[in-house]
């Protein structure tokens, strides 16, 4: 007898296959000689993998022809290329990713879209504000392009005046930040947290032992992107289990280790279907079942998006800064920067490669290079490289390279 999880996935691909095919122009093309009726998940591999360079600027060739744009929920994925991906979902598909998600919240730390929550972010992509600390609502935004000692001093004060009740924070700002708190002496538990979600990049050990040496054992992994919204939340015990109701995993080019990079199909977003979408983060999919007893599967990221911060002296900040420029840059002057690329040759130098746009030219150079200048400290120099392309090494694109001591530059 088949596996029940087994058939309920190959009759919700049947569906979306079918569904992608009757309606999206992009999909009728790539899935022209497929026969739906009969497809087996077995035969899965036989379809094309979906590569994320390949969609940008033809988004919305996937979206059904003449789909009413007012129920249209729009995102965009990080830009590292310098050209993000713009992501649709339906209203009623957002509805569902967002009660999966706040189901687990409520599982793991008893939290309710009703309270109030601390977050480390970049900037609003609406208004492009960027002030250090930000309330909203029951939201306090804290900013991470300056998270120098001084900045993260005011942060914990104002944490403490907030109170709230749990925080959202990419690993290595959540880290930052308890490393700040356990070196000063600081109370970390006096904020009042009683649970933690990281998410948008790798979770390393030790940014996961000096966050719970902090505030302790309430540390919860969020593994998702903007394509996809959670894919899956790490169990009180601390293994990664996986959506396999609302998505199909498969791990593609595995070495002798038994590591290889992830494939994902979205089960339920038939609006704008993503099939064999190569994320690309190199995972390990384990066998073995959890002793928190969910019967969803394990996964382990082991390798994928990490983040390195900008150093200038004591200041310290999030090289998100540099794609808030690009595309406040492109928002306000149109398309001026398709790709980028940033090389901290010295300690106060930046070597910016940019694959310009139409819409390029000197003056909205010198309004970049202005733009990024009032981010950084005062002795921090810009020279801008001009390029044709700049050319992927791997599939997860870096686009911020670090100074390290003693590799200057010649």
């Amino acid at each position: 007898m088949r596996d029940p999880l087994y058939l309920n996935q190959e009759r919700k691909l049947r569906l979306l296959l079918k569904k992608a095919q009757n309606r999206s122009p992009f999909y009728q093309k790539r899935l022209a000689e497929l026969n739906t009726e009969t497809f087996l998940l077995q035969d899965l591999d036989s379809i094309p993998l979906l590569e994320k360079k390949d969609l940008i600027g033809k988004e919305k060739e996937l979206l059904p022809l003449n789909y009413p744009h007012q129920q249209l929920h729009m995102e965009l994925t990080s830009g590292s290329t310098g050209r993000p991906l713009i992501c649709y979902k339906s209203n009623q598909e957002l509805l569902l990713k967002q009660k999966d998600l706040w189901k687990l919240r409520m599982e793991y730390g008893d939290i309710s879209s009703k309270d109030r929550y601390g977050m480390f972010y970049a900037f609003t992509e609406d208004t492009f504000n960027t002030k250090p600390i930000n309330r909203v609502g029951n939201i306090l935004y804290l900013s991470m392009l300056n998270m120098s000692a001084k900045t993260l001093y005011k942060y914990y004060h104002a944490l403490m005046k907030f109170q709230p009740s749990w925080f959202l924070s990419p690993p290595s700002a959540m880290a930052l930040f308890a490393t700040y708190l356990l070196e000063t002496g600081l109370e970390p538990k006096a904020i009042g947290l009683r649970y933690i979600e990281l998410t948008g990049e790798l979770l390393f050990d030790h940014q996961l032992r000096v966050i719970e040496e902090a505030f302790g054992k309430i540390v919860h992994n969020h593994y998702g992107c903007r394509e996809f919204w959670c894919l899956g939340m790490t169990c009180k015990v601390g293994n990664l289990h996986i959506n396999v109701d609302r998505f199909i995993f498969e791990v593609i080019n595995i070495d002798k280790a038994g590591i290889g990079e992830l494939v994902v199909t979205d089960l339920n977003n038939t609006t704008w279907p993503l099939i064999r979408y190569h994320l690309g983060d190199l995972v390990h999919q384990e066998l073995t079942t959890c002793s928190c007893g969910k019967p969803l599967p394990v996964l382990k990221v082991t390798g994928g998006r990490t983040q390195e911060y900008v150093r200038i002296g004591e200041w310290v900040s999030n090289p998100i800064l540099f794609h808030y420029c690009v595309m406040k840059l492109n928002h306000m002057e149109g398309d001026c920067i398709r790709q980028f690329r940033i090389i901290q040759v010295k300690e106060a130098v930046f070597d910016i490669f940019l694959v310009p746009g139409t819409c390029f030219n000197k003056s909205k150079e010198d309004l970049f290079v202005q733009e990024i200048l009032q981010k950084l400290p005062k002795n921090a120099q810009i020279n801008i490289r001009l390029v044709h392309t700049i050319e992927f090494t791997t599939h997860k694109f870096t686009y911020f390279v670090p100074y390290k001591q003693g590799n200057e530059s010649k």
